[in-house]
């Protein structure tokens, strides 16, 4: 080991490896009426850190973006790129926390196995910022 020191099973990166969040009480079949007016997002794919000061995260959705007007899905929406706090949107911009996680492994096999994966509900959160 270098330095001479233990191993404490940390990656090398600046990124967690197994994140897990409770579920709440939030109905995720009621997501477009408690949206109100606003996006509904199912996936956001390709999160990467963009700033540590402030625990900025970016991303785009994958799969479905929808627009939502007076709680009701009205159309698709291309993809969306999302930039904001992960501090703001577990903080300040959390509304709810849906009633059932899932399990999102990592896939990736470029070079190596990537043993990693998060047990995550999805949330509701108010101003998320899309940047395109």
């Amino acid at each position: 080991m270098e330095h001479g020191l233990t191993h404490n099973g940390a990656s090398s990166g600046e990124y967690p490896d197994a994140l897990e969040m409770d579920p709440g009480d939030f109905d995720p079949a009621s997501a477009c009426a408690q949206v109100g007016d606003g996006l509904w997002l199912s996936h956001v794919h390709y999160t990467n850190l963009a700033a540590r000061e402030g625990a900025r995260v970016t991303g785009v959705t994958r799969w479905i973006a929808l627009r939502v007007k007076d709680g009701e899905a009205v159309a698709p929406v291309g993809t969306v790129r999302i930039d904001d706090s992960v501090i703001r949107l577990l903080g300040e911009g959390l509304i709810d926390i849906g009633s059932r996680a899932e399990l999102l492994t990592n896939l990736s096999t470029y070079g190596s196995r990537s043993p990693e994966g998060s047990k995550l509900p999805g949330i509701l959160v108010e101003g998320l910022r899309v940047v395109g």
